[in-house]
């Protein structure tokens, strides 16, 4: 739940491509060693989604917020889809990278849903979350 998008929480219908974006923007947070929602549960994050509020970007350089802020806007009108984000921000080389983050996330979910002691799972997740920021950092 805490890399779901404002529109997910809200109304699941509704969801397209940049409900991907916001997910990799969250995901970006965590593996630069961020806490987007800080230590707050489901249900506090929901509220916080509903009223518009985006995860904390403080912990990212200049470089980073600027990227990551346009993948966490409240509003999917308002959140650039990926064209937009590889138009800016870079090369044809951004396709694969995201494509590969996406791969991550699919990662992720599983694990989440594996039947292991959370120590193990955390282990696990901490290992996703590295190869996403490595992956991040070679193309920014």
């Amino acid at each position: 739940p805490n890399y779901m998008s404002p529109e997910q929480w809200i109304r699941t219908k509704d969801v397209d491509s940049k409900t991907d974006i916001w997910a990799i923007g969250v995901t970006l947070i965590d593996a630069a060693g961020g806490q987007p929602w800080g230590k707050k549960q489901s249900h506090e994050i929901q509220v916080l989604l509903g009223s518009g509020k985006s995860p904390d970007i403080s912990s990212l350089d200049p470089a980073q917020k600027r990227l990551v802020s346009v993948m966490l806007m409240a509003s999917p009108e308002q959140r650039w889809s990926a064209t937009q984000i590889l138009k800016e921000f870079g090369d044809k080389n951004w396709t694969s990278f995201f494509k590969e983050v996406k791969e991550d996330l699919n990662e992720i979910k599983e694990i989440k849903n594996m039947n292991i002691q959370n120590e193990e799972k955390n282990i696990l997740l901490g290992e996703v979350k590295k190869n996403i920021f490595k992956k991040f950092f070679k193309k920014y």
